[in-house]
């Protein structure tokens, strides 16, 4: 087994810093409906209104 040098000792820091914060940020962002302050809100249910494209006035070729 190789002796611990500072490259290693980095090295494993990192990674437990990293095992650590990602859990972290995950729990956050499950979390974040509570404390966002803008609250998307999905249409309800109504019936489509699209119109064909070969109808539509905003689709122009030039």
């Amino acid at each position: 087994m190789p002796e611990p040098t500072a490259r290693n000792i980095a090295f494993a820091a990192l990674v437990i810093t990293t095992v650590a914060a990602v859990p972290a940020a995950v729990l956050l962002l499950v979390r974040q409906n509570d404390n966002t302050p803008i609250l998307i809100i999905p249409p309800q249910d109504a019936p489509a209104q699209v119109a064909p494209l070969s109808s539509s006035p905003a689709q122009t070729q030039t």
